[in-house]
């Protein structure tokens, strides 16, 4: 019998996180001022329409993907117990430090996207920049804090 928490981390590695690289990188590799798109406008223009990235079927897939990677937030719940303000505040504040990892690879590209994929990309980086800080570093966090844990001197 597998713990809940096991079956999500699965989940989140190895679909959550590589689809969303694999989306972001599909829209960047077409839509891209180095893109595929804008290659085969070279060759083909009856093909270079004014196709915005996030138009509805690409939209409806990646709310989808963003949907399927904040659910691990749902299904993985902290121990019940007796909590305190400050605990509850805990809690609320590892829940969306555990959002913004689950959405890493989506709020790191859009902070590094262009105008050729965003139409405002100054209000996209804003809206995306606490998202992406919070995510890598709670990703860094994970990382190091068990090495800090292993390498600490008992004196």
């Amino acid at each position: 019998n597998v713990p809940v928490v096991y079956v999500v981390t699965a989940k989140f590695a190895l679909v959550d996180f590589p689809q969303q690289i694999a989306f972001m990188m599909y829209l960047n590799g077409w839509f891209d001022a180095r893109g595929v798109k804008c290659q085969l406008c070279l060759f083909h223009p009856e093909h270079c329409d004014s196709q915005h990235p996030f138009h509805l079927s690409n939209l409806v897939l990646l709310v989808l993907i963003l949907l399927s990677a904040g659910a691990n937030q749902i299904f993985v719940r902290p121990a019940k117990m007796k909590r305190n303000e400050d605990d509850e505040i805990a809690v609320i504040l590892a829940r969306i430090a555990g959002l913004s990892v689950a959405i890493l690879p989506f709020s790191t590209s859009l902070v590094m996207a262009d105008s050729n994929l965003v139409q405002l990309p100054d209000l996209v980086h804003t809206a995306f920049i606490l998202p992406c800080i919070v995510g890598w570093a709670s990703a860094f966090m994970l990382v190091c804090w068990p090495v800090v844990n292993c390498c600490e001197d008992d004196f």
